[in-house]
């Protein structure tokens, strides 16, 4: 486990790369965060990237990985005795943790992904599904199908937004700068030999905001405490939930599962 904490130990992100009940025990040590800390839940990057580390799962494997990953930490943060389990990914016997989570039932879960299993694993598990920056339409379609998949299970999950402004004196200086950033970015990665092929679902989707006319729109990158505003929007769209002055001051612990 790896962390890092800020002065007065008002932020703190970790990240987690462990077996279920080793990393249901870090978590529950959300009780000395006073109940500010939560879990962001991540499968894995594309095929070649996830090679890398030894993983060669497919896909479709990888997610649900996650999806029996998460049904043991919520076992384990909410049983009264020790958990046994044995399933396709994770087999143990006796694994409990004697710290329970501050927040009820479990610590708040985090989760993201474009493609279809991730849209149904997000359905069975996230309290709060992350994007990022998307059109309006493309914000709206994700939205809908997220609470449509968490509705068979009775979720009802919110949704957080997170968006990375570029800075300039002129929209257009903004957007130059923007691509000169993204050129950059490939650059590197190519001398890097980091890989040039993402997931296909995310590249097309990637790619279909690339297109989009270029409208203008604002949030807050970092969970606002009122709806973003679309600037010519009459109403808030359905993604644009407020967020509680506690909630907004989560820090994610990210997990790779």
């Amino acid at each position: 486990m790896r962390s890092g904490t800020r002065a007065a130990s008002s932020r703190c992100r970790a990240t987690i790369c462990a077996s279920p009940p080793r990393s249901a025990r870090p978590c529950s040590t959300k009780r000395l965060s006073g109940g500010r800390a939560a879990i962001h839940v991540i499968s894995g990057g594309d095929d070649a990237d996830q090679q890398k580390d030894g993983d060669y799962l497919s896909h479709a494997e990888r997610y649900a990985r996650t999806d029996e990953y998460v049904d043991i930490l919520k076992r384990i943060w909410t049983a009264d005795r020790p958990v046994d389990h044995e399933g396709r990914y994770y087999r143990f016997k006796g694994a409990f943790s004697d710290v329970k989570p501050v927040q009820q039932p479990h610590i708040p879960i985090y989760f993201g992904g474009s493609s279809d299993a991730a849209t149904e694993v997000a359905g069975r598990h996230a309290d709060i599904y992350a994007l990022w920056g998307e059109t309006l339409a493309q914000v709206e379609e994700t939205v809908a199908k997220v609470r449509a998949a968490a509705a068979p299970h009775g979720q009802s999950p919110r949704f957080s937004l997170s968006i990375r402004p570029i800075l300039a004196a002129t929209e257009a200086a903004a957007w130059a700068k923007a691509e000169a950033i993204l050129a950059e970015t490939k650059r590197v990665r190519g001398q890097a030999m980091l890989g040039a092929a993402p997931d296909p679902a995310n590249a097309a989707r990637s790619a279909s905001w690339r297109r989009q006319p270029r409208a203008r729109w604002s949030t807050s990158a970092c969970g606002p405490r009122s709806p973003p505003r679309p600037a010519r929007a009459a109403t808030p769209p359905p993604w644009s939930a407020p967020m509680s002055r506690s909630q907004n001051r989560c820090s994610p612990i990210t997990i790779w599962a």
